[in-house]
């Protein structure tokens, strides 16, 4: 994985071996995708994120729970994923940094991590990352 890692709570290094990351969407060249929207009379860039979690133990994770703690996401704040074939991969659209709560269910216990969006993103993109990702992980944090 990437060299730059997250602050990890032992239940998670102890229980699952897992690490939560994030990824723009890329397009064709690279660049992250997004959408311009207004808010607040401001046009912003609407990113589209993949959320993964990474784990030595994947097979023995049932489902992985993305909780976005943000009141824009009021109406759908969880995103689940069985997707353990894609490190349990969902996708979430966000101009600005929230805090996400990720739980990796093992044995019918949930083991619970929080981080940043913008902490996420620097862990996926860690390994060379182009202008355009460090533009829009910058963009994600001052929003």
């Amino acid at each position: 994985m990437n060299q730059k890692t997250l602050d990890l709570k032992d239940s998670i290094l102890k229980n699952v071996e897992g690490t939560p990351f994030a990824k723009f969407l890329p397009v064709g060249n690279g660049d992250p995708t997004y959408e311009l929207i207004t808010v607040d009379g401001k046009e912003v860039r609407y990113f589209t994120v993949q959320l993964f979690f990474e784990s030595s133990m994947k097979a023995d994770i049932q489902a992985v729970e993305y909780f976005i703690n943000h009141p824009e996401f009021s109406d759908d704040p969880r995103s689940y994923s069985m997707d353990e074939e894609h490190d349990f991969r969902t996708y979430i659209m966000s101009y600005g940094d929230v805090w996400l709560e990720i739980k990796a269910f093992v044995g019918g216990r949930g083991h619970t991590q929080r981080a940043k969006l913008s902490q996420m993103l620097e862990v996926g993109h860690a390994d060379h990352p182009s202008e355009s990702i460090l533009d829009a992980i910058a963009r994600i944090k001052a929003n």
